[in-house]
Formats: C-alpha cells, structure tokens, sequence
C-alpha cells in the first residue's frame, strides 16, 4: 500500500496517484486471467478527507479494464473489507485509508484473495506493473459499467453473525449489551 500526505504531486496522495497505483493493480489482475477479472476487487473506505473520492476513482479504474467491483455504499472498517473480499470471493480488495496518520494523510491498501493484505510476492508484481506508468494523466476510468456492484447492507449482518460465532463467552457479552 501506499500513504502520504494529501495534495498535489507525484509524491502525494491524490486522485492521479490513486489510479495509477489501481491501473498496476488491473495490469496484474488482467495478467492472471479473464477468471480472476470475473472475480474482482472489493473496495472499502473510511471517513478521511477524499476516500470516497479515491476509492469511486479505484472503482472507475478496474471497470475501464473490465474488473468487476464491489463498493461499499458508505464508509466501512478494514475487518468488514476483509470479510467482504473472502465472501464475494475476490481476487484482491482495496482499503482507502491512512489508518493511525494525522488528518492531513490517506492511504491505500491492497488485499490479497484471503482478506490480508497482499503477499510482498503479489505485491512487487503490482509495483512493477504501476513503475510502467509513467504518465499519471494517462490513466482512464470509467465509473458508469454494468460491473459494478454495490456490497449489500445484508454483509453487515452476515459478518455480525460470523463474529457471534467467534465469542467465547456469550454472557460476557449480553452483560455489556
């Protein structure tokens, strides 16, 4: 992944960093086949300055390459990302996040097929393909495709359910209800 401070330049976190770092993303998807294209990428945000812009422009990337998305509809935690990835059966997710940086920063953090974040063998495989790019302007997005699909509000539930199942004492719990 990738964090830094929000602004303009190729040494910062904006929409033109954000595609170009999606657009090696796609590279390295498309090179694993039309099967792991099918799959596609769930992507996730939180409440920072310009996530929801960066992850509909992530979105708009993958699309222009014929990846199938799944997106949030609102702000959503990194276990809920995971969980999303491993029950839609993606081939990577997407986290628009600077996690514990100040205000000024966001991030993006890529996922691999199992909800973690992505193998350092994956992960220099996508590095390489972004080092290609040299033009930030050049990278195209199309946000209007039939593939993308909003994650329904029934994930929520699912994932409580999941974790009801993980409590070891469920008294613990009804006691802090």
């Amino acid at each position: 992944g990738m964090r830094g401070l929000i602004g303009y330049g190729t040494n910062m976190i904006n929409v033109y960093t954000v595609k170009r770092a999606t657009k090696g993303l796609a590279e390295y998807i498309k090179s694993l086949g039309f099967a792991a294209m099918e799959r596609g990428v769930a992507i996730s945000y939180d409440t920072r300055l310009y996530s929801e812009v960066f992850a509909r422009a992530t979105a708009g990337v993958l699309l222009a390459n014929g990846i199938k998305v799944y997106i949030f509809t609102e702000p959503h935690p990194v276990p809920m990302l995971s969980y999303a990835v491993r029950k839609f059966k993606t081939v990577a997710g997407i986290m628009i996040t600077a996690s514990h940086n100040p205000k000024e920063y966001n991030g993006y953090k890529v996922y691999g097929a199992d909800g973690a974040q992505m193998s350092p063998e994956d992960t220099e495989k996508v590095v390489s393909y972004i080092n290609q790019i040299d033009d930030y302007l050049s990278v195209t997005a199309d946000e209007n495709s039939s593939l993308i699909l909003p994650v329904p509000k029934k994930l929520d539930e699912d994932y409580i359910e999941e974790l009801s199942k993980l409590t070891l004492s469920k008294e613990a719990v009804e006691k802090c209800g």
